[in-house]
């Protein structure tokens, strides 16, 4: 009898096109963002979702004042209802699992990268630094208004997922940015233990 191949729930993702964006981050920021969490849930509509729970620890010099704080928490949701649902989730896995497109080509079977991100025991992403900037876009449904009619719903964020940032260089470029070494050690936990074990890889 034929052994019967695995399947996901997330079959199908990997073949997505990856759409680095999402919402649910105040527009103008350009940080980077440690994750805490990967986890699946349902919002108050019983609607699924994927959130990426983490901790703004670095605002670049363009970071709008306006946008997200270091230190504050914030989740990315990716929401099922979304068309963009698994390409926003494919861009995640990239970043988090610094990953290519080959990578996908490789797996044992459709949709193992992400039943391994959202495993919930290992929780591969926890701790992972990546870079991301959100932008201010304005809706399709918009397009026809001029400057002067424009109002605040017209608009959404788009968080782009830019790559994973190693701990060595997060902490330069974090005490380039002006922070003290003991904020650091505060914003990434355990980031010394972390920095050595990335040089011994």
């Amino acid at each position: 009898m034929a052994e019967q191949q695995k399947q996901s729930k997330y079959a199908g993702v990997s073949k997505a096109r990856a759409q680095r964006a999402a919402n649910y981050f105040r527009s103008g920021g350009h940080l980077l963002l440690r994750i805490g969490k990967v986890e699946e849930g349902e919002d108050k509509n019983k609607i699924g979702l994927v959130a990426a729970n983490g901790s703004v620890v670095f605002a670049y010099e363009d970071h709008d004042e306006v946008a997200n704080k270091v230190g504050e928490e914030v989740s990315e949701v990716i929401k099922r209802s979304n068309v963009a649902f698994e390409g926003r989730l494919k861009a995640l896995a990239m970043a988090v699992g610094n990953l290519t497109e080959a990578d996908f080509d490789v797996q044992e079977y459709d949709g193992e990268i992400f039943d391994e991100l959202m495993d919930q025991d290992v929780q591969p992403a926890a701790g992972v630094i990546l870079e991301v900037r959100a932008v201010k876009v304005k809706k399709q449904s918009a397009n026809n208004k001029t400057d002067d009619q424009l109002i605040s719903s017209d608009f959404y964020t788009r968080v782009d997922f830019i790559r994973r940032v190693g701990f060595t260089e997060a902490r330069g470029i974090m005490l380039a940015g002006g922070v003290d070494e003991s904020d650091v050690e505060r914003l990434i936990p355990g980031i010394a233990a972390e920095i050595v074990a990335e040089a011994a890889e």
